[in-house]
Formats: C-alpha cells, sequence, structure tokens
C-alpha cells in the first residue's frame, strides 16, 4: 500500500521519501472507471470517474490526477492530484527528464513527446531515478 511521506524540503531536489509508492500530496477518493495501479495518470471522464490518460485522443485528456492504489473498475480507491513528491523503485529515469503522458500505453508516461498530431501533456519532472516531482499546471497542446 502506498504510504504518505513528509513535506518536501526544495524543488527540484531528491528527498528521502521512505519506501516504496510513496509520496508526499494529499490524496482523495475517486471512483476508477477501469482498473488501476499505483502510477497511472488519469483524466476525469463526464461519467465522474477517473480513466487512464492517453496522449493519443483528445477524449482521453487532460490528466486531473495519479492513482496511488490497485484499484478494480468501478470501485473507489485513493488518487493524487499533479502536485507534490512519488517514489516508484520501479522507474528508471533520469534527473531533469520531464514524464509526458503516453499515447500507446493508457495511463503510463515517457520521457519524450508523444509526436506529431498527438496531445502533449508534461505531468512530471524528474529528480532521481525513482523519484518524480508531478506537475500542477496541466497544459495540453497539439503540435
Amino acid at each position: 500500500m502506498a504510504t504518505r511521506a513528509g513535506n518536501p524540503k526544495q524543488w527540484g531536489q531528491a528527498h528521502d521519501l521512505g519506501t516504496d509508492h510513496s509520496y508526499t500530496a494529499t490524496p482523495f477518493t475517486g471512483t476508477a472507471g477501469e482498473n488501476s495501479v499505483f502510477r497511472n495518470f488519469v483524466y476525469r471522464k463526464s461519467d465522474g470517474k477517473l480513466w487512464k490518460a492517453d496522449a493519443g485522443a483528445a477524449a482521453t485528456m487532460p490528466c486531473v490526477a495519479m492513482c496511488v492504489a490497485t484499484i478494480a473498475a468501478d470501485a473507489s480507491g485513493l488518487y493524487i492530484p499533479l502536485t507534490g513528491l512519488v517514489r516508484d523503485d520501479s522507474d528508471s529515469f533520469t534527473a531533469g527528464d520531464q514524464l509526458h503522458i503516453q499515447d500507446t500505453t493508457a495511463g503510463d508516461v515517457q520521457n519524450s513527446s508523444p509526436g506529431s498530431g498527438k496531445f502533449d501533456q508534461i505531468v512530471a519532472v524528474v529528480n532521481s531515478a525513482h523519484e518524480i516531482q508531478l506537475c500542477s499546471v496541466v497544459v495540453v497542446t497539439q503540435p
């Protein structure tokens, strides 16, 4: 289960978040539109449920939160807004990378723009291989 860590000291600096799947943001409860797991990025659909974001279609954007638990479709679970720090030991990013919503795997991110004709939203900046800093500004552009 994910845990909430202490407050960050300074932006752009790696922090000791303790254990895998920890985060600094205050979670909220939402209903999953589909099965979701820790670090799935989601958008809110017109049915009020949270579904995995996909840069390939306007209807599945913008991303508004990140899942911080394993949640079955139509069940309630914890999400965090696009603020704060997140630790995921399965990540292996490079410090300074910007993370964009993918257009190939719904709910996931990549360290490059999804490409021409896709919707581009940066949702995090990498602090260290296993720590990301979520962005609080939601901007979606189509190149």
